[in-house]
């Protein structure tokens, strides 16, 4: 990855990434390029605008098909809007962030999709101490969704589908595991997704704190989310050690609506809070 400040006007940057991947997942095997580009600006103290492209291409196996050979390429547009006082560990403010994604591309045959979606999240501390808030408890929330449009859900490749599932989404699942499923019971993903976290995190000293949660996700085959729809939920808790770098993340979750073969206890381990 590469970052460069000021270019061209101070609040203006460039970026770009390249990466190769292997993926070894429940829903599809893969190896892959990628590359992208964009430049993100500073329009306000809050708002950034971010224009840019890129695109992915390499083989891919899923569960009940051969191996094909995929590309995709399209542009890249967002708006954020960010006002946390904290990257790693907001105890204030919020983040709402809007991506265009359209991609054209091959997968068996040509498919071009427009993919959008939005995420908000935010925080608050119901607690004061000297007129100012007091960061002992703070009430975190996130909700996320996602859309795809133009193509059917076969035609396009399974990494490029939404899925759900995980340490950074719902909870108590296995990764990817939350939504429609191929013949043999394997993840399939989804052209449309939905996710809300709720988390309680309080500080037991200035080091340590405990932090009750409750995710809830779905992913779907339709074009569009079944918004306050049937979705699986996940409920837990987890531990915070709190380092110069951010918080150290243990979180233990168990799946409310558990499914054959689901394990009663998930352990994520990472670093940052979830969101």
């Amino acid at each position: 990855a590469f970052e460069k400040p000021a270019f061209l006007v101070r609040e203006q940057r460039l970026l770009a990434s390249g990466s190769t991947l292997r993926e070894n997942t429940e829903a599809y095997k893969s190896t892959a390029a990628s590359a992208s580009a964009a430049l993100e600006r500073r329009v306000s103290r809050f708002w950034w605008a971010s224009l840019g492209a890129g695109g992915q291409s390499g083989s891919i196996k899923e569960n009940d098909k051969s191996e094909q050979f995929y590309g995709y390429i399209g542009p890249r547009a967002s708006v954020r809007r960010d006002s946390r006082n904290n990257i790693l560990n907001p105890t204030s403010g919020s983040e709402i962030t809007v991506k265009a994604n359209p991609n054209t591309g091959f997968y068996g045959e040509s498919f071009t999709v427009m993919a959008g979606s939005l995420e908000a999240s935010g925080y608050y501390a119901p607690f004061h101490k000297d007129g100012r808030p007091d960061d002992k408890l703070i009430l975190a929330g996130r909700v996320e969704a996602g859309a795809m449009s133009g193509a059917a859900l076969r035609n396009i490749p399974g990494s490029l589908r939404y899925y759900a599932g995980g340490a950074g989404s719902v909870r108590g699942y296995p990764y990817q595991s939350v939504g429609p499923e191929d013949k043999n019971g394997d993840p399939l993903g989804g052209r449309s997704f939905q996710e809300i976290s709720l988390e309680a995190r309080y500080k037991i000293t200035d080091d340590v704190g405990i932090v009750p949660f409750l995710d809830g996700g779905m992913v779907y085959r339709d074009e569009v989310p079944r918004i306050i729809g049937d979705m699986d939920w996940g409920a837990g808790i987890g531990l915070r050690y709190f380092t110069p770098i951010g918080p150290l993340r243990l979180d233990l979750a168990t799946p409310l609506r558990p499914r054959d073969g689901d394990p009663p206890i998930q352990i994520y381990v990472s670093i940052g809070q979830s969101f």
